[in-house]
């Protein structure tokens, strides 16, 4: 007869703990209390007005895949930002050029330039507050790896 050998798959690691709630309030207040502890500069207003749409509506998935497989923490928040903006102007700047030439080309570099300075003080902003605002009780663990 012969043996049968079991082998056994090393144990996962347990997956970061989410609290919805806090994530989902860190998430709409980042850009305005950032904007509040620099509004005496006048652009962050600005910034506010033009990127923070866009920092809840893609920064917002960005950040929740990032909590799905590491902790969140402000540095960790801040260059989840800056990767993001980075790599969407990587993207659309060739794009720009190949569908409109230089034409506005200096309107996409400056706006992606303030969103690169921007992105990351709103990230970790955002990592701060969600830090302050978790609660062990109001935790949910991502079902999906």
């Amino acid at each position: 007869m012969t043996e049968k050998t079991v082998t056994t798959a090393a144990p996962r690691k347990p997956l970061p703990t989410l609290d919805l709630i806090a994530f989902l309030g860190a998430l709409i207040l980042a850009p305005l209390v950032a904007t509040l502890m620099t509004f005496y500069l006048v652009i962050p207003i600005g910034a506010l007005f033009s990127g923070g749409p866009a920092f809840v509506v893609i920064g917002g998935p960005i950040l929740f895949v990032t909590a799905l497989y590491r902790p969140l923490t402000s540095k960790r928040c801040a260059v989840a930002a800056f990767a993001t903006v980075g790599g969407a102007l990587a993207v659309l700047a060739p794009f720009h050029l190949l569908v409109n030439g230089t034409e506005d080309l200096g309107v996409l570099l400056f706006f992606g330039i303030c969103a690169l300075i921007f992105a990351p003080f709103w990230g970790a902003t955002f990592g701060w507050l969600y830090r302050s605002f978790a609660s062990p009780r109001r935790t949910l663990t991502p079902v999906c790896r």
